[in-house]
């Protein structure tokens, strides 16, 4: 989260845009494609990794978008309450 306020601060100041696209595959997806490396990441290196993600809250961007493996799964965020996030993305 603190990496994450340093980026969107400056989008703040700026009065951009802030989009977070947060990216979450299924962990047996994660683990399966992590075997099939050419040098995988050991099994619990990847597991800790995985448990230390922080979800960005709906504060933290004016709009949260949320990937998987089949695409987008879900918006939040302000321009999604207000409904002015219709045509992006």
């Amino acid at each position: 989260r603190d990496f994450r306020a340093q980026i969107t601060s400056i989008g703040f100041a700026y009065h951009a845009l802030v989009t977070l696209v947060v990216f979450q595959p299924d962990r047996k997806l994660l683990m399966r494609r992590n075997q099939m490396r050419e040098h995988p990441v050991p099994p619990k290196v990847l597991e800790s990794q995985i448990a230390m993600m922080e979800v960005p809250e709906p504060q933290e961007a004016h709009r949260l978008i949320f990937v998987d493996e089949k695409g987008v799964r879900g918006r939040r965020g302000f321009l999604e309450r207000e409904g002015r996030g219709k045509g992006f993305f």
